[in-house]
């Protein structure tokens, strides 16, 4: 969290990736860049599929957590 406060920029990315053989599913992931020019993760996860529902939920989860800080 200090490191966040401290040097990120305010630019946050989103990306998915599928996830095949044994777990299927797909990573859903928020990133941005350091003060350094490093990718920098906030937050991730797993899900069971990339559909509108877990979208929504992943949103708001991010949203929740940068609203924390």
């Amino acid at each position: 969290v200090d490191e966040f406060q401290t040097g990120v920029r305010l630019l946050v990315g989103v990306a998915e990736t599928r996830l095949k053989y044994k777990f299927p599913g797909a990573l859903l992931a928020a990133n941005t860049v350091d003060g350094e020019g490093s990718l920098f993760p906030l937050y991730f996860t797993v899900v069971d599929a990339e559909n509108r529902e877990n979208w929504a939920w992943f949103m708001i989860t991010l949203r929740n957590l940068l609203t924390f800080v």
